[in-house]
């Protein structure tokens, strides 16, 4: 069960999309409290470790503000299955974007979709903003993993990358603490008491996280999809220079926001829903271009 869920939610909010190759992945749906208000379908893709449930405090916010809002498990996260923190490839992973995408525009083909991703989820929708020829109206990246706040060093770089030419799904624990996450002492007891929060990487995820973050800032002035990024700038997990750097290539097609005094987790720190009512707000304004 997810945390955030009851048993009764998480049959009402988890349903599963089906991948090109028939398996499934787990994806929550949480619909605008007012229909007729509806001004857009935001899907979220959460970061390394998390699941789409713990979203459901973000999801509350915005449901009551015009959104239909939905987020996938990856695989390797969550309900979906797969051992914790693995992945097949990188570019299977963006394919699980893409069918979740298609899922919610079939099911509301007349509403613009918005994609958010964080942390690891961020780094994927970047990507996917790049890669992709489906494209969302608009996206929000925030604390996106192009590069990590304390990058490892080469000579165990050399290492990991030998080792995860043998051993792909080598699984290594990340060394986030939950303090880095956030302020809010009730948000860092829901994930240590998370029974499907991990912190497990596997070093093939490991090494297309590192890949797919530099790839993503040499060819950021590319993107042409409105992006919202926001970043902290005590971010310990994630790096706000590397957002900086991507930006500054994007040019006007993305807002960077630096935030002073906030944590990795913004949608989770003490001013949560100041920085929530601004994402929904730059959705709102940008969904009806």
């Amino acid at each position: 069960m997810c945390f955030e869920l009851t048993a009764e939610e998480v049959q009402r909010v988890v349903s599963w999309t089906k991948l090109k190759d028939g398996s499934q992945r787990a994806f929550y749906s949480w619909p605008c409290a007012e229909p007729s208000a509806v001004e857009a379908s935001l899907l979220i893709v959460p970061g390394l470790g998390e699941h789409g449930g713990r979203y459901e405090q973000c999801a509350s916010f915005f449901e009551g503000r015009e959104l239909d809002v939905y987020a996938i498990d990856l695989i390797g996260h969550g309900l979906s299955p797969g051992m914790r923190g693995c992945i097949e490839s990188y570019e299977g992973v963006l394919n699980e974007i893409e069918a979740a995408s298609e899922a919610i525009l079939a099911r509301s083909p007349q509403l613009p979709l918005v994609l958010w991703g964080h942390s690891m989820g961020g780094n994927l929708v970047l990507n996917y903003l790049l890669r992709k020829g489906r494209l969302p109206i608009c996206a929000i990246a925030s604390g996106p993993m192009l590069r990590a706040a304390r990058p490892p060093g080469p000579s165990f770089m050399w290492f990991a990358r030998k080792l995860a030419i043998l051993w792909p799904n080598f699984q290594l624990k990340t060394p986030v603490h939950y303090s880095d996450c956030t302020r809010d002492p009730v948000q860092i007891e829901r994930m240590t008491s998370d029974r499907l929060f991990h912190k497990q990487v596997s070093l093939r995820l490991g090494a297309a996280l590192i890949d797919s973050g530099e790839w993503a800032i040499e060819h950021a002035s590319e993107l042409k999809t409105p992006l919202l990024l926001i970043h902290s700038a005590q971010d310990a997990i994630t790096s706000a220079a590397a957002s900086k750097e991507f930006a500054a290539k994007c040019k006007a097609v993305c807002e960077l926001r630096i935030l002073p005094d906030n944590l990795h987790d913004l949608h989770r720190d003490l001013n949560s829903e100041v920085i929530l009512q601004s994402m929904r707000d730059w959705i709102i304004e940008h969904s009806n271009h």
